[in-house]
């Protein structure tokens, strides 16, 4: 088990999303989301990656990440239009794009709008988000 953060090791991934050629890891235990080019997997013989890049998160794999909040261990991850879509253990929701703009849409524990309580499940369709 890798309990060291650099580009690559993955602690203790939760869920994965592909898009194309790029893999999207949710990391528990890094608080972050890391990508991962997988084209090589693509070719014979397969090739396969090295390391990852930190889209969202911080380096370090520390809490506090961004203005609108911070990712306390990611669980769920989506991909639609060019936007990750995100869910922690916090019970927030976040959007993120491929530039690393990263936005709070939602969260909080509790049962009104907007509130959730541990998503287990995450599906971006289009222009919907269902959670």
């Amino acid at each position: 088990l890798n309990t060291v953060c650099t580009n690559e090791n993955v602690l203790n991934p939760t869920a994965v999303v592909v898009d194309g050629t790029d893999a999207y890891v949710c990391e528990l235990d890094g608080n972050r989301v890391t990508r991962w080019d997988v084209s090589g997997l693509l070719v014979d013989p397969p090739v396969l990656p090295t390391a990852g890049v930190t889209v969202v998160g911080n380096l370090d794999c520390s809490f506090g990440v961004h203005p609108d909040g911070a990712l306390n261990a990611p669980l769920m991850i989506d991909y639609d239009g060019g936007k990750l879509f995100i869910a922690d253990l916090a019970e927030n929701l976040y959007e993120a794009d491929l530039a690393g703009t990263v936005r709070r849409i939602g969260g909080g524990r509790g049962t009104l709008l907007g509130l959730y309580h541990t998503v287990l499940g995450l599906e971006a369709i289009g222009s919907d988000l269902f959670v």
